[in-house]
C-alpha cells in the first residue's frame, strides 16, 4: 500500500492524502461524529481537527487491512509448507558448491536421514560411487545450456543400501541471489526391478526360442535316420518277398524292427525331456542321503555289470522338491559315469557334496575316460554323443541340466582331459533347505 502524503489547503491547513476509498470512508465517519456535536463547538481550528480525525481513522483501517493481508499470507505459507513437505516427490535445493541447502520431508525419508541432518552436506555423499559421473555430467550440461536435465541413477539410503531414482534438475536464483539447483527426486526402484525382470524374461525367451529351434532341428535330423532305414529295408523286404528269400526277409525284418525300436526310444526320450520342464509330483522334504542310496540300489545291476565301486559320502542336507525328478538327476549322472569308464581296471564313482563360498555343490565324480575342455559345454546339448560307439541317445545330460535349472541351479563339468576322469558339479538353490527355508 502506498504511503500517505500531506499537503496544505488554501487556508494553510494540512491536508493528508490517502487512497480515495479509505479517505472517503474516513471522512464519512468524521462527518457522522460532527453531526452529534453542538454548532458552537466548531471553532476555527475545526479543519485541522477534521483532518487529524480522518488521518487517525485511515491509519486504523490501514492497520486492519495489513492484519488481514498478514493472515492471508500466513495461511498461504502454511499451505505451501504442507504441500512442500508432504509431496510424494523429494525436493532439494543445492548450492553451487554442491551442498544441500534445504530439503523436504520426503527427500529426508528417501535418503534415510533426519531432515536436519541433510543441510550443509554434499549431495555426492548420497550418490553411489559408480553412478556419480551420471549426475556430474547432467549438472555440467545444465550449467552450460540452462535446459532442465533428467537422469536416472542409484542413490544411497542410510543403512538400507542403494535405490534407483529419477532426478530432474533446474537452475534458479536463491534467496541471496546466488545460483542454486532445484532438484526433484522420485524413487523408481520398483519400476527398475520390473524392467530388469522384463529384460531377463526377454533374454530367457530368446534363449528358449533358440533352444527350441535347435531341438526341432535335432529331432528332425535324428528321427529321419531310422525312418530312412525303415523305408530302405521295406523296399528290400518287398524284393526279397518277391524272390521268396526267407533268409534275407528275416534280416530285413530285423533291421526294420531295430530302426523302429530306436525311433521309439528317441520319442520316449523327447517326451521325457518335455515333461522335465514342470514338476509332476507333490513336493516334499527329502534327505539327500536317502535319494542317493535309493538311486544306487535302483541301478545296482548296471553298476555290478561294469564292476564299478560306488562310494557315497555322508550328506546331511535336506531338499524340498519332487522326489522322482531329483532321483532322476542322480540316476542319469551315475549311469552316465558307468557308461564312460572305458577300460579302467578299478572303476570308481564318488558321490558327495561340498561347501563352496555360500553355496552347496553336489558332485558325482568318476575315474573314467574324461572329457576334453572343448567339449565341457557340448555334453549338455540334446542328442549330443561324443562317442557314437557307446550306447545312448544323448538325452541323459540335457535332462539332468533341465532338472537342475528347474530348481534355479547350474551344472558344469570339471575334467583335466582324456583319461583323467570327470566330475559333474551342480547346485540346487531352489531345493536346498536352510534354517530360513529353501534358498
Amino acid at each position: 500500500m502506498k504511503e500517505s502524503k500531506s499537503k496544505q489547503t488554501a487556508d494553510g491547513l494540512p491536508c493528508f492524502s490517502y487512497p480515495a476509498d479509505i479517505r472517503r470512508q474516513a471522512e464519512q465517519q468524521v462527518k457522522a461524529r460532527e453531526k452529534t456535536l453542538p454548532a458552537d463547538t466548531l471553532l476555527s481550528h475545526e479543519r485541522v481537527v477534521h483532518e487529524l480525525q480522518v488521518h487517525q481513522i485511515e491509519l486504523e483501517m490501514q492497520n486492519e487491512e495489513l492484519r488481514r493481508s498478514h493472515l492471508d499470507l500466513e495461511t498461504a505459507r502454511a499451505k505451501f509448507v504442507s504441500l512442500y513437505d508432504l509431496a510424494p516427490i523429494g525436493y532439494l535445493t543445492i548450492s553451487e558448491q554442491g551442498l544441500i541447502q534445504e530439503g523436504n520431508l520426503t527427500a529426508a525419508e528417501l535418503l534415510g536421514v533426519d531432515r536436519r541432518a541433510l543441510t550443509h552436506r554434499p549431495l555426492s555423499l548420497f550418490i553411489l560411487n559408480q553412478d556419480q559421473e551420471i549426475f556430474y555430467l547432467h549438472r555440467k550440461k545444465l550449467q552450460e545450456t540452462g535446459v532442465r536435465q533428467v537422469c536416472e541413477f542409484r542413490m544411497l539410503r542410510n543403512g538400507a543400501g542403494s535405490f534407483w531414482v529419477r532426478m530432474e534438475i533446474i537452475a534458479a536464483d536463491g534467496d541471496d541471489g546466488a545460483s542454486v539447483l532445484r532438484v526433484a527426486l522420485s524413487d523408481i526402484t520398483c519400476s527398475k526391478k520390473a524392467e530388469e525382470a522384463l529384460l531377463h524374461s526377454s533374454k530367457e525367451l530368446k534363449t528358449k526360442s533358440a533352444e527350441l529351434e535347435r531341438f526341432l532341428y535335432t529331432v528332425s535330423h535324428d528321427l529321419k535316420s531310422p525312418v530312412i532305414t525303415i523305408q530302405s529295408f521295406i523296399r528290400c523286404l518287398e524284393q526279397d518277398m518277391a524272390a521268396a528269400d526267407s533268409s534275407s526277409i528275416e534280416k530285413d525284418v530285423k533291421f526294420i524292427k531295430s530302426a523302429a525300436d530306436k525311433m521309439g526310444h528317441q520319442l520316449d526320450e523327447l517326451l521325457e525331456m518335455s515333461r522335465v520342464g514342470r514338476l509332476i509330483g507333490v513336493s516334499s522334504h527329502i534327505a539327500v542321503q536317502d535319494i542317493v542310496n535309493d538311486v544306487v540300489n535302483t541301478v545296482a545291476g548296471r553298476i555290478s555289470d561294469r564292476g564299478v565301486t560306488v562310494v557315497v559320502a555322508d550328506m546331511d542336507v535336506e531338499l524340498y522338491g519332487d522326489r522322482p525328478r531329483l532321483a532322476e538327476l542322480w540316476q542319469n549322472l551315475i549311469e552316465n559315469a558307468c557308461k564312460f569308464m572305458g577300460d579302467q581296471k578299478n572303476p570308481r564313482i564318488d558321490i558327495g557334496m561340498e561347501q563352496r563360498d555360500k553355496e552347496i555343490v553336489f558332485t558325482v565324480k568318476d575315474n573314467g575316460i574324461g572329457i576334453e575342455s572343448k567339449h565341457h559345454d557340448r555334453v549338455f546339448g540334446q542328442f549330443e554323443q561324443l562317442d557314437k560307439k557307446i550306447e545312448g541317445s544323448g538325452m541323459g545330460l540335457p535332462i539332468v541340466k533341465r532338472i537342475v535349472e528347474l530348481y534355479q541351479g547350474r551344472i558344469w563339468v570339471e575334467s583335466a582331459g582324456s583319461g583323467q576322469g570327470t566330475t559333474f558339479c551342480f547346485t540346487l538353490p531352489g531345493a536346498v533347505k536352510t534354517e530360513g527355508g529353501t534358498v
